[in-house]
């Protein structure tokens, strides 16, 4: 599930040149369902719009939450959020979720936001609509479900040092093993002298005298 959030002044929907609903102060959300997204989600991400301190305190500190600010919320369901353009001109909505499970989630999340004590507009479902928003700031948000990283493993993620192997690098894609921890990596100067040590003994021009 994906949201746009905005702040906005005043916000409205029309269908066919007739006001179906209007908001105040508050923020303007627009929905976009994908397939996987589920009721937690919908919840979690209604918690979130909700709680997000995106409005300014009296030191014009951006703040205070929706609630704190006596905002309303207007609700509406875009599916082309779920849409995917990476390839070619044509965006992809093979990601977006079926129409009855959207609006059956869309109004669950409607619902979890109002149970939150927030006033709720909304547009409506599959309706061709002309939603005019009044940004406030301006001041816009993406939230998504799902999509807050979690803690890093152990040791992933780290890119392997040149001198991390008493040989340095070697064939690309090739994992060499760690020099244990109670064993120092060698500084740069030693490695060094070893491989030019090594070359002198391979090297045919070099004197049998000269060699190491």
């Amino acid at each position: 599930m994906k949201i746009v959030l905005q702040r906005v002044k005043e916000a409205r929907v029309d269908i066919d040149g007739r006001t179906v609903s209007r908001i105040g102060r508050g923020v303007c959300l627009l929905v976009g369902i994908e397939k996987g997204d589920t009721a937690r989600d919908a919840e979690s991400l209604a918690k979130k719009a909700v709680e997000l301190r995106v409005f300014p305190d009296a030191e014009g500190k951006m703040n205070l939450s929706l609630v704190e600010a006596g905002g309303e919320v207007l609700a509406v369901s875009q599916f082309t959020l779920a849409a995917s353009v990476r390839k070619g001109r044509r965006p992809s909505f093979d990601g977006a979720e079926e129409p009855r499970q959207a609006a059956e989630l869309f109004d669950h999340f409607v619902g979890a936001v109002e149970a939150l004590g927030v006033t709720v507009e909304t547009g409506v479902f599959q309706a061709v609509m002309d939603v005019h928003i009044l940004n406030d700031g301006p001041v816009t948000f993406i939230i998504e479900s799902g999509k807050i990283p979690g803690p890093r493993a152990p040791g992933r993620g780290v890119r392997r040092s040149l001198f991390s192997h008493p040989l340095g690098g070697g064939e690309k894609g090739k994992n060499h093993p760690r020099i244990p921890r109670s064993r120092p990596c060698p500084p740069p100067s030693v490695v060094l002298e070893w491989r030019t040590n090594d070359l002198m003994r391979r090297s045919p021009f070099t004197r049998r005298e000269d060699r190491p």
